[in-house]
């Protein structure tokens, strides 16, 4: 470990010329009505924290000890270097300029657990949590240099910023003490001894079980319970020593934005505590309620309707006597409304109800200060009145984006044919004149906060809406297995599985917002395209198959085929077994007729575009396949060293880009101008011709 000395140290980093523009500018009002959104303008937006919230569990900016300043991380991809520019801000809420006090280092990702109980890479960019000592004068974070996360330390006036730990292998996680005199870490050592493991057998041979799962390599995978090694850095005298069970507990405490359990007690007693608390046991969306313990021992409960859904946390104010929290509310839940409850009283008094979506929030004061996002503007901080409900930008990452014409964006409410409610954005092209029938792309599935790229963010909403299409961004309504009851992921999948009803809904809560925006005149019913990665590709399946609406795709993954038993790996083949999914041995044509694309490309009438990663391209080669020999038209682009969510720079880029390129190409007729994006283009025409020649096109 570093001796204390070295935490004074210059500055541990150098600003890079191509990162130059992460600090934002100042704004500065265009003249007339600005210009169009770009592929460039989204994929180059500053983010503070993952860009779709991945890990809504983690912190995304601390307030200082004083309460005058919060950290935050800030993060911009640089397509042309296909690398990050990040840093570590400081916030002044006087209004005084915003401070780079850290810049550098390279992108930590999220490691995942899947339902096969292995721990793999992904392409979720990790939540960096700033943490403030005591005395507010250093923030301490996570960074990443030389392929070593270490925990880094940055005096808040910008002098200078250094490694705080020095360990061999990487940092996982770490709390600063509240004493401020220690810092609890943990590695894990038995990651690499795992690696090495596996390394080992493979001399002999890895026997083909249940550890693997084909599409993301031809190794076993890493099991999900690797052991931590808890450490303790004492700050004085720069020496490391194993924590105490007392210490690990605190570093293992949960999330104060993860619901405690029925029954959970105040932190600390004789202190006024509030919390959001479970009050069921469903499988994936537990109902929540509202508690306040005061000083004197006694917890309460709120009773009121206007309690129930909140989210974590709630916050005590006015010195303890008054509760603050946040909760999903209005229709499908697509609302949030912010509340103050008196403890005793019957109902909360609502602040505000908004559209908008909070990425995270803490109480200041007679404020709250939050992350807020709009649906034409990125992440921004900013501060709510509690007495007005009105809201003040503190730090907006992104000014540019005031100056950019974008497209209004409408509401929908959306009741499907099974009776389900979801909420759908629907995004105007950005120079709409009424009368006018325009293209349509569908982005799936959750839409909420700013519109940049649906799921996995490939599909640029404003970039489309820029180019003249109407752009409907959907929320999927519940699962029915989920409504049924269900308790566990095997009884939910069942309920959906059976008579294909949970496609059935998901696809009825798409056409249904469709068809009003085709009575209302607005889109072209024979210019439709939809776009989809994970769930939303299964959706794109079956819409190919029993929906006449679509007539272009682009998934960002393909495809359930019978191949799926053996690509997925022994354990979740079981797993789809027990669901209801017909073993290889069963031939099944009445369940493939539903969902394959393979056994059914005679059914197949619209062009496919697939944008997959390495890891998961094999899955669609039998549908491909199938396609491409039955002389049907698709194409397919697959993306090196990436995963379910991309996560490079330049991959996204291109990604944007071609999806404008090929509902250009089929719905406009247009062709890019640019040398590789043209040959692309022309390469589709060639196919078209040939499929129009064989009569394949459908």
């Amino acid at each position: 470990m570093l001796a204390s000395q070295f935490l004074l140290a210059g500055p541990g980093w150098a600003a890079q010329s191509d990162c130059s523009g992460l600090v934002p500018p100042a704004f500065e009002q265009p003249k007339g009505n600005g210009r169009g959104v770009e592929p460039e303008d989204l994929a180059r937006v500053r983010d503070i924290g993952p860009p779709l919230n991945e890990l809504p569990d983690r912190r995304l900016f601390t307030l200082s000890p004083d309460g005058s300043a919060v950290a935050l991380p800030l993060r911009q991809a640089d397509p042309a270097s296909n690398s990050y520019c990040q840093g570590i801000m400081v916030v002044p809420l006087s209004g005084a300029a915003p401070r780079l006090i850290d810049q550098g280092g390279d992108l930590i990702r999220y490691e995942t657990h899947q339902l096969d109980g292995s721990t793999q890479e992904s392409g979720i960019i990790e939540a960096i949590t700033p943490q403030w000592t005591p005395d507010g004068r250093w923030v301490m974070f996570l960074k990443r240099v030389h392929g070593r996360t270490q925990v880094w330390k940055a005096a808040i006036d910008g002098s200078g910023s250094a490694p705080l730990t020095d360990s061999p292998i990487d940092v996982d996680r770490f709390r600063l003490m509240p004493d401020g005199r220690s810092v609890i870490f943990t590695t894990r050592p038995a990651l690499d001894e795992a690696k090495a493991a596996i390394e080992r057998e493979g001399l002999t041979g890895h026997h083909f079980d249940d550890r693997f799962f084909p599409l993301a390599g031809s190794k076993p995978q890493l099991p999900e319970q690797i052991a931590s090694t808890f450490h303790a850095l004492d700050l004085e005298r720069g020496s490391a020593r194993p924590a105490t069970a007392i210490e690990r507990d605190a570093l293992d405490a949960p999330s104060i934005k993860t619901p405690r359990e029925p029954g959970a007690k105040a932190k600390q007693s004789r202190v006024p505590d509030a919390w959001v608390e479970t009050t069921d046991a469903t499988f994936v969306y537990p109902g929540t309620t509202v508690k306040y313990a005061g000083a004197n021992g006694r917890t309460v409960r709120c009773a009121s309707d206007s309690c129930s859904d909140a989210q974590a946390p709630a916050w005590t104010i006015a010195g303890g006597k008054r509760v603050l929290f946040l909760r999903r509310e209005g229709w499908a839940k697509s609302l949030t409304g912010l509340y103050e409850w008196n403890p005793g009283e019957a109902r909360p008094k609502r602040i505000l109800q908004t559209k908008d979506y909070f990425a995270d929030c803490e109480p200041s004061g007679h404020s709250l200060l939050c992350l807020r996002e709009t649906s034409t503007r990125p992440r921004h901080l900013v501060r709510i009145d509690l007495r007005r409900g009105s809201m003040e930008t503190l730090f907006d990452p992104n000014p540019e984006w005031r100056g950019l014409r974008v497209g209004k964006v409408e509401r929908i409410n959306v009741r499907n044919s099974f009776g389900l409610d979801s909420a759908a954005d629907f995004v105007f092209p950005a120079n709409y004149q009424p009368g006018r029938r325009y293209p349509a792309v569908v982005v799936q599935y959750v839409s909420r906060g700013f519109l940049r790229g649906g799921v996995g963010d490939e599909y640029p909403i404003q970039a489309l809406a820029n180019k003249g299409y109407a752009v409907l961004s959907v929320n999927r309504p519940p699962h029915l297995g989920i409504l049924a009851g269900a308790t566990t992921l095997i009884e939910v999948e069942q309920v959906n599985l059976k008579d294909w009803g949970n496609r059935k809904s998901f696809l009825s809560s798409i056409e249904t917002p469709l068809r009003q925006l085709i009575d209302r005149g607005i889109i072209d019913d024979k210019r439709i395209g939809i776009t989809g990665m994970s769930d939303g590709t299964t959706t794109i399946q079956f819409a190919a198959l029993h929906s006449s609406l679509f007539s272009a795709a682009i998934m960002s993954h393909c495809c359930w085929e019978r191949s799926q038993a053996y690509l997925d790996g022994p354990d979740l083949d079981e797993l789809y077994r027990q669901i209801g999914y017909p073993s290889i041995l069963q031939p099944a044509p009445e369940f493939w007729r539903e969902i394959s694309f393979a056994q059914n490309t005679d059914r197949i009438k619209m062009p496919i575009l697939i944008q997959a990663s390495d890891r998961e391209y094999m899955g669609g080669l039998e549908a491909y396949t199938a396609l491409k020999q039955a002389g049907r038209f698709v194409d397919l682009f697959v993306f090196p060293n990436e995963f379910h969510i991309k996560w490079q720079p330049a991959h996204r880029l291109a990604i944007y880009q071609r999806s404008l390129d090929w509902f250009n190409f089929w719905f406009k007729g247009d062709l890019p101008t640019d040398p590789r994006r043209r040959a692309e283009a022309e390469h589709w025409q060639d196919l078209r011709e040939k499929c129009r020649k064989d009569d394949h096109c459908g």
